[in-house]
């Protein structure tokens, strides 16, 4: 059964509730911000187009309308739809408002730096902390600011991923700690701390 619901910008759009009742959109751009102008889809999109695991989860064929077949950007509940709509649609603003946005949530965190420039990239791999080879964690979003590099982890009604690392006794977030702790200063020699 289709069920109409109205996303960010006040659209109406339809979605389809999967067997244990999770609510995802038909169209997958329909649960993302995109500007008015963008170029689409942006590379980072491009990451995360592929069939998803709980494809099998939805009887409405519907569900694959859009892309034949269901990609877990369409999911309500997903974090990286969440972080697109955060991080990645600054890639579409000046350079001086990612700047701002910037600023203004090192401010909300407590951090004191102010930057005046700054890059911000979504999904990206970085060697793994015990091996220094590939197969490390995935940044759900990365911000190196001319003093601040920040790595972020977005979660959205689930929990820190545990049994990680080579030995399966770490959690995601150690990780990201470890590999800065082992390579930030010889990455981002101009960070003042890390």
């Amino acid at each position: 059964m289709n069920e109409n619901i109205y996303n960010w910008d006040g659209k109406k759009i339809a979605i389809a509730r999967s067997k244990q009742d999770r609510i995802a959109v038909l169209n997958y751009k329909d649960n993302l911000i995109i500007t008015e102008h963008s170029i689409w889809p942006h590379p980072n999109i491009l990451k995360k187009l592929h069939k998803s695991n709980h494809e099998k989860d939805f009887e409405n064929s519907a569900i694959k309308q859009e892309l034949g077949f269901y990609c877990d950007l369409q999911s309500l509940t997903s974090e990286d739809a969440i972080t697109w709509s955060v991080f990645g649609i600054l890639s579409y603003f000046t350079k001086a408002e990612q700047i701002r946005f910037v600023n203004s949530l090192l401010s909300k965190i407590g951090i004191g730096a102010e930057i005046k420039d700054c890059l911000i990239s979504l999904w990206t791999k970085i060697a793994h902390p015990d091996t220094a080879g590939l197969g490390g964690p995935e940044l759900d979003f990365l911000i190196i600011g001319d003093k601040v590099v920040l790595f972020g982890e977005s979660k959205w009604k689930s929990e820190i991923s545990q049994n990680q690392g080579k030995d399966k006794n770490k959690d995601q977030l150690q990780l990201r700690v470890e590999f800065l702790q082992k390579y930030g200063k010889k990455i981002f020699p101009n960070m003042n701390s890390l």
